[in-house]
């Protein structure tokens, strides 16, 4: 990438431009996208949709992808394998001190630098009504990513609930 700068100035001009190698980060994860509803009721399960794109260079090997919501203290953890670094070939060309550098990197048609998976929460009874931060982290060995929404819960509730069974309520 070239980076030119002008200064320009009543009794004064000048400008320079500098050439600087921009790469991919060799490892790094974008959560490209959290779907789920944004208002839930208090004991309801409920499915949070994560797709996970691999923006670095190298495969991310042994992927997790973690669903939470601290306050609450439920998580959910999902194994989303291997998310594979690109598709097809590609090649950069850098300058660098009026030398031309062009690399070529392979990658697999067959492999997806784009993983999505579901993952379920279940709110606890007990919770109040309220705006709540759900968090989702993708990791493995060499990279950590989170992004946070915002969700909110309901709970027509009032006082303690017991749960008996699957649809009697106390």
């Amino acid at each position: 990438v070239t980076l030119e700068v002008e200064i320009e100035g009543e009794d004064y001009d000048s400008s320079a431009e500098y050439a600087f190698v921009v790469e991919r980060p060799q490892y790094a994860f974008s959560i490209k996208s959290v779907s789920t509803d944004q208002t839930l009721k208090a004991g309801e399960t409920f499915p949070v949709d994560v797709v996970v794109k691999n923006i670095g260079y190298y495969d991310l090997e042994d992927t997790y992808v973690t669903v939470s919501i601290p306050e609450l203290k439920v998580q959910k953890t999902g194994y989303f394998d291997e998310v594979f670094a690109l598709e097809g070939e590609r090649t950069y060309v850098s300058i660098v001190n009026g030398s031309v550098i062009k690399t070529t990197v392979e990658g697999d048609e067959d492999d997806e630098d784009t993983v999505s998976g579901k993952l379920y929460l279940e709110i606890p009874q007990d919770t109040k009504s309220g705006i709540y931060t759900l968090e989702v982290t993708a990791e493995n060995d060499d990279v950590k990513s989170t992004k946070t929404i915002q969700i909110v819960v309901d709970n027509d509730f009032d006082g303690t609930v017991f749960k008996s069974g699957n649809s009697l309520w106390i």
